[in-house]
C-alpha cells in the first residue's frame, strides 16, 4: 500500500488525463485497508464530460468542511492543491480559509495565519500553474 509520502508525490504528478485512474487506486485501497485510508472521505474532483450542474473542488470543500477541519486540526492531515493556479488554486484555497475561520470561530486573519502555519510546517502545498 502507498504511503501518504507516496499518495502526494503521485497526486502531484497527477494531469488531467490520469487523474481519474488514481482516484480509483485511491478508492480500491480505502477499500482493501479501511484502517489505513489514504483519502478519508471521498472528495476528489475530477473534470467530466458536460453535466448540468458542474462540481468543483471548492465546491466539495464546502460540503465536507467539518470533515476538513477536523481532519487538519485534530488528525493532523496535509492538504495539497494541484491544479490550475489561474482560477482553481485560488478558489480552493478561499474555501480553505472560510473552513478555517468556521473551525476556529475567529476572523479571517486568524485564519491565514492558521494557513501559513500549515505552509511553514509542510502540511499545506500548492502544485499549481498557469493554464
Amino acid at each position: 500500500m502507498p504511503t501518504r509520502a507516496r499518495v502526494s508525490q503521485m497526486c502531484s504528478r497527477a494531469t488531467w488525463w490520469n487523474a481519474p485512474p488514481l482516484h480509483a487506486l485511491f478508492q480500491n485501497i480505502n477499500r482493501l485497508h479501511p484502517a489505513q485510508s489514504v483519502f478519508p472521505f471521498p472528495a476528489a474532483c475530477f473534470p467530466a464530460p458536460p453535466q448540468a450542474h458542474k462540481v468543483y473542488v471548492q465546491d466539495r470543500l464546502a460540503q465536507t468542511g467539518a470533515a476538513v477541519w477536523d481532519l487538519l486540526d485534530r488528525q493532523g492531515a496535509h492538504f495539497y492543491v494541484c491544479g490550475d493556479a489561474g482560477s482553481m488554486a485560488g478558489a480552493v484555497e478561499a474555501a480553505l480559509l472560510r473552513i478555517i475561520q468556521e473551525g476556529q470561530g475567529q476572523g479571517p486573519e486568524a485564519a491565514a495565519a492558521y494557513l501559513e502555519g500549515l505552509a511553514a510546517a509542510g502540511r499545506y502545498q500548492r502544485d499549481v500553474w498557469l493554464s
